[in-house]
């Protein structure tokens, strides 16, 4: 039976953090390309429900920004649930991002 929550055991771990430094050293190099002051931005990789941690990470931000979901067409109007529930419950501001792809 699935709960919704993910079950992590101990022999999972070390590649839980590797997964985790991975997708922290991408974070990393995208912030650094950008080339704002140090400290303007902040980003971290975790696990667990994108949704879950993007509303707890709201209480101390500024700005919350995600991207919208949808494949062009009519498709592309509507949001994801992730975003939706984002945007409901942030306690911040949530800029949401449009993909900008060919023929948008």
């Amino acid at each position: 039976m699935w709960t919704g929550s993910p079950v992590i055991i101990d022999e999972d771990k070390p590649a839980e953090e590797r997964a985790r430094r991975a997708a922290q050293e991408a974070v990393d190099k995208a912030i650094s390309h950008l080339g704002t002051r140090p400290g303007l931005l902040t980003a971290r990789a975790v696990s667990g429900r994108p949704s879950r941690a993007l509303i707890e990470a709201s209480h101390d931000a500024d700005l919350v920004v995600v991207g919208s979901r949808g494949v062009g067409g009519f498709a592309s109007l509507l949001t994801g649930l992730v975003t939706s529930q984002v945007v409901s419950r942030a306690a911040c501001p949530v800029a949401v991002v449009r993909h900008q792809g060919t023929g948008d």
